[in-house]
């Protein structure tokens, strides 16, 4: 069996170790507990299973969404500048 870690949000799995060694390792058992202790899912695939790691996008598109306001947000102030300038000419 592989233990695999998964992110909280997304589900998808950045981290594995082997049996036995996910038992045994103090290094990834001590990773381990940071990893559970930020809601992150600890679960036992098959070997032969399928094992994808893949990042995690929910951050990247909340970031991405933030960003877009404050681009709007500036945009939005330039606008109310330049219409301030218009009217003191």
């Amino acid at each position: 069996m592989i233990q695999v870690i998964k992110y909280k949000c997304c589900g998808n799995i950045f981290a594995a170790c082997c049996e036995p060694e996910c038992y045994t390792d103090m290094d990834w058992l001590k990773e381990l507990k940071k990893y559970v202790e930020r809601g992150n899912k600890v679960e036992m695939i098959p070997n032969g299973g399928v094992l994808q790691f893949k990042r995690c996008e929910c951050e990247k598109e909340s970031k991405s969404k933030e960003q877009q306001k404050v681009i709007e947000s500036l945009f939005d102030d330039e606008v109310l500048v330049l219409d301030s300038i218009d009217q003191t000419n």
